[in-house]
């Protein structure tokens, strides 16, 4: 099997992060499921806004961390994986 581009994976870290991302869309989809009506939908955009937040930051955090060069796997850390 070939290989594929270097510098297209992802760290447990970032793997962890979209798992409790998902875990917490299905709560506030069960919320919505128990109340449909605005101040269920109020409820779950209070809880929803926060979660989001910390998700793109901790994404944007990733991008900013590692940059381009690392991404592509010729950056000084790149033989560290």
């Amino acid at each position: 099997m070939p290989a594929g581009p270097r510098g297209k994976g992802v760290t447990w870290e970032e793997l962890f992060f979209d798992l409790a991302f998902v875990f917490a869309l299905t709560q506030f989809s069960e919320l919505l499921h128990e109340d449909h009506g605005w101040p269920g939908i109020g409820r779950a955009l209070i809880l929803f806004v926060p979660v989001y937040w910390a998700t793109a930051g901790r994404t944007g955090d990733g991008q900013c961390v590692r940059g381009p060069a690392e991404r592509r796997g010729d950056g000084p850390g790149a033989g560290d994986h």
